[in-house]
């Protein structure tokens, strides 16, 4: 899936267009097994790439130099998860100045 969405990056060919080889590697034995990729696995992967590169580009606001969209086209979603998130200060940064800096 990377090469596909390297490929619709760079406006080359599509991943059906390209040679795909894949392979299992078990690492005990160090042997090798070549698999085939179904079509519609293949067509899956492509429209999966497809789909979110589009949704990956809706959240910029120029594409061409990668500038994303103002920080409030992004709304805080509280879960569970929140305590354990990487973005937890910059969340929290953002409640204490909508707060007017209280706690």
């Amino acid at each position: 899936m990377t090469l596909a969405a390297h490929c619709l990056r760079e406006g080359e060919p599509s991943l059906d267009q390209l040679p795909v080889r894949l392979a299992l590697h078990y690492l005990l034995s160090g042997e090798e097994k070549q698999v085939t990729v179904p079509d519609d696995l293949r067509a899956f992967c492509a429209d999966a790439v497809s789909t979110g590169v589009k949704e990956m580009r809706s959240f910029l606001l120029d594409v061409e130099s990668n500038a994303p969209l103002g920080e409030g086209e992004f709304p805080r979603k509280e879960c569970g998860l929140c305590q354990s998130c990487n973005f937890t200060r910059l969340c929290k940064g953002r409640r204490l100045l909508a707060d007017g800096g209280r706690p």
